[in-house]
């Protein structure tokens, strides 16, 4: 699934495969819940590179460090959310999609819960 090295657009190719995928057998659960993980890994990665890039732009002792706990600074959020709000939008979506075809899919819901996390970055 293009990890390693990580690869953005590689991502981005396996998510039209999965895509095709749902043109062909569109009550498949799996390329619902794949899109939903690849969705989630940009999101997250993203989060993590936005945070780390403020952190190192605000090495002062005067401004705060943001943890990977705290909601995402007004400065970088609006940044997150064009970027990326589409695309988490789209992965819990697929998500929810997942689950209403296949009721018990834990992993689907996982994936939801983690893209609920990146949603609330959002807000």
């Amino acid at each position: 699934m293009a990890g390693t090295p990580y690869e953005p657009k590689l991502f981005e190719e396996s998510k039209t495969y999965h895509q095709r995928h749902i043109q062909l057998k569109p009550d498949d659960p799996e390329p619902y819940y794949w899109i939903g993980v690849i969705d989630w890994t940009l999101a997250f990665r993203a989060n993590a590179e936005m945070r780390k890039a403020y952190n190192e732009k605000n090495v002062s002792k005067q401004a705060k460090q943001v943890r990977d706990t705290e909601p995402l600074p007004a400065a970088i959020r609006a940044d997150y959310i064009a970027q990326f709000g589409p695309m988490i939008d789209e992965g819990i979506a697929d998500l929810q999609r997942a689950i209403t075809i296949r009721p018990d899919y834990d992993d689907a819901m996982a994936y939801l819960n983690l893209l609920y996390r990146r949603k609330a970055d959002t807000v």
